[in-house]
């Protein structure tokens, strides 16, 4: 079916890079630093996307625009500080894929070698693939060589959008109604390894239509809410999702007028990428829904600094990056950096291949969920990140056993 885009630190194997025939572009080298936004932009004219970066000082890069885009519709900070954008022409497309932005610029590759069909969010999971939302299809795990398979299969009445990774390893889901299904609203599930889907919720009247979501840092969810193909019955809006199932309002209508992307900082700060206010949206419970980067901000609906963005990820203020593989019997760096509050300051960097329990468990003593590492049993590095605001680094052996 065809889906209407736009109206009006645990070392694990990496997916490594897919030389396609359809990624001859070049991308300007990224220089992420902490706190810097990335954005998926979608243009007006409905021919090609662009990826942005919203800078610390307020200003905006543009590192790719054009070929191989075409609809970014997902956008990933990788592990290495590489960027991943899913792109979309039409179901089915050749030139539907997983793209990869080098950090140092230069050739643009897909990751994937059989297309895919209605591709939205993308996220990593706790074996390294990629998993990516596939619209009508479900969700589709993306293997190191490129190859594709349907991991968690859709029903008829709902589409694919989007994802996150929970404590747990497991994936969280954000499904709309099909264009087709009025009656039954979308979903929000929890997916775990084998694929099969838990509802968290089914709401009719906040998230009737979820369209993105983020893992907060206390474990709930934010969402955005938009009906595509009936916005008559619905209102837009961005809610909090706790695991108790009470769901709260935190904005509607307003600024949010067509919210897609959501992503929650490590602060709890919320952002929201909002395809009709041609804007990226910051939202707190003290001053409500802001622009933090918008298109009319000079008065002039021109696609400058952003268009449409569709998708919104942003660099954590104390940043860890490693190798995209980590290759046993060999040697791995591990890279941190850090806003300029933490110039200086020492830190403790700790490499476990253990889950652990994470610190809500103490809050909820029968939580299942675990984090990426057990501290009790994880080997500490103590570092100091250099008071210039230059990257801290470190080499170690990874085992043969990996």
């Amino acid at each position: 079916m065809f889906q209407i885009r736009n109206l009006a630190v645990l070392l694990i194997p990496l997916v490594g890079v897919f030389s396609s025939q359809y990624a001859a572009a070049q991308s300007q080298p990224l220089n992420l630093r902490p706190g810097d936004v990335v954005i998926a932009d979608t243009p007006q004219n409905m021919q090609r996307g662009a990826i942005r970066i919203y800078r610390a000082n307020g200003t905006v890069d543009t590192v790719l625009q054009g070929q191989p885009l075409e609809s970014p519709g997902g956008i990933f900070i990788d592990r290495d500080g590489a960027i991943l954008v899913s792109s979309y022409l039409y179901d089915g497309s050749v030139k539907n894929g997983v793209f990869r932005l080098d950090p140092a610029g230069g050739p643009v590759t897909n990751l994937v070698t059989t297309p895919l069909i209605d591709n939205f969010a993308l996220v990593r999971d706790t074996n390294g693939d990629i998993i990516v939302a596939d619209g009508y299809r479900g969700l589709m795990r993306v293997h190191s060589d490129g190859s594709t398979e349907q991991y968690s299969p859709n029903s008829l009445n709902e589409i694919a959008m989007g994802v996150d990774l929970d404590f747990d390893g497991n994936i969280l889901l954000a499904c709309p109604p099909a264009a087709d299904n009025q009656t039954t609203p979308g979903t929000i599930s929890s997916v775990d390894e084998s694929g099969a889907r838990t509802i968290l919720i089914q709401d009719a009247n906040l998230i009737k239509s979820p369209n993105d979501l983020a893992l907060a840092p206390d474990g709930s969810i934010m969402a955005s809410n938009f009906t595509q193909y009936y916005p008559l019955t619905d209102q837009p809006r961005l809610v909090q999702i706790e695991r108790s199932g009470i769901i709260t309002e935190l904005a509607v209508g307003g600024l949010l007028q067509k919210p897609k992307g959501v992503h929650v900082n490590e602060w709890g700060h919320i952002l929201v990428a909002d395809t009709d206010e041609q804007a990226i949206l910051e939202f707190d419970p003290i001053s409500g829904m802001q622009h933090l980067v918008w298109d009319m901000s000079d008065g002039v609906d021109d696609g400058n600094p952003v268009d449409r963005p569709f998708a919104v990820d942003q660099v954590p203020s104390l940043w860890l990056r490693t190798d995209r593989e980590a290759v046993g019997g060999a040697q791995a760096q591990v890279s941190v950096s850090g806003i300029s509050d933490y110039w200086g300051q020492p830190f403790a960097l700790a490499i476990s291949r253990v889950h652990g329990a994470t610190p809500l468990n103490s809050i909820f003593p029968n939580s299942q969920r675990t984090s990426h590492l057990d501290l009790s049993r994880a080997i500490l590095i103590h570092g100091q990140l250099p008071s210039n605001g230059a990257d801290w680094s470190y080499s170690g052996f990874v085992p043969n056993s990996l």
